[in-house]
C-alpha cells in the first residue's frame, strides 16, 4: 500500500518476508481466527465471521503488521458492523464460546483477566480499527498481567452495539483471533 512493488521493498530491506511468500511481513493477516458463527443464537449464523448483525453478515475481525512487541505495528480492523455505533476491543488470557447478546462471546480471561480498549464509534463506514501501537497501549492500560509482552497469548475480540439486531439484545460480537506475539 505504500506504492513500491512488494519484491523492491523485500529487496532493499524496507520490508521483511520471514516465510519468503514474497510478500512483506507486515501486508500479511496476523494471527488465528476462530470462534465462527455456525450456530446463531436466534438462527442469525455466518460461518465466516462473528453471528449476522442488522447489516446481514457477521463483524469480521482480522490484524495485519506483525506480531512484534518491539516493532508494535500490529493493527486491529473489525468490518461489517452496524454504521456510527459504539464498541470495543478487549482481550482475555483464554478462549470460549459462549452465547452471549445476538453473538457469542469468544474469550475468557484464562487466569490472567480481561480488558478493554476505549470505546470507539464504527462511524460512517461500520470498521473499528485498533493499532498501531497496541502493545503501547496496553502497558500503562493495563498494569500487570494486561501487558502485552512477548511470548505471550492473547485473544482478541470486538464488542458493539447493535440495537437494530436480529436477536433483540442490542449487541454484538466479532469473530475471535489469537495472536502469539514475538519479540
Amino acid at each position: 500500500g505504500n506504492g513500491t512493488d512488494d519484491s523492491v521493498d523485500i529487496a532493499v530491506g524496507y520490508s521483511s518476508d520471514d516465510n519468503l511468500n514474497g510478500i512483506p511481513d507486515e501486508c500479511e493477516p496476523q494471527g488465528l481466527r476462530y470462534c465462527f458463527c455456525t450456530s446463531g443464537p436466534c438462527g442469525n449464523s455466518d460461518s465466516g465471521a462473528g453471528c449476522a448483525n442488522s447489516t446481514g453478515v457477521g463483524a469480521s475481525l482480522d490484524a495485519i503488521g506483525s506480531a512484534s512487541v518491539v516493532v508494535d505495528d500490529l493493527r486491529l480492523t473489525a468490518i461489517f458492523l452496524p454504521i456510527s455505533k459504539p464498541g470495543v476491543f478487549y482481550m482475555g488470557g483464554g478462549q470460549s464460546q459462549t452465547v452471549f447478546g445476538d453473538g457469542q462471546r469468544c474469550v475468557s480471561s484464562g487466569g490472567v483477566g480481561i480488558y478493554r480498549f476505549p470505546i470507539q464509534s464504527s462511524g460512517s463506514t461500520g470498521t473499528m480499527t485498533l493499532g498501531p501501537g497496541l502493545v503501547d497501549l496496553s502497558c500503562p492500560l493495563f498494569t500487570g498481567p494486561g501487558c502485552i509482552l512477548a511470548g505471550s497469548t492473547w485473544n482478541l475480540q470486538n464488542w458493539y452495539r447493535d440495537p437494530m439486531g436480529p436477536c433483540g439484545a442490542a449487541f454484538n460480537l466479532s469473530n475471535g483471533l489469537s495472536v502469539t506475539f514475538t519479540p
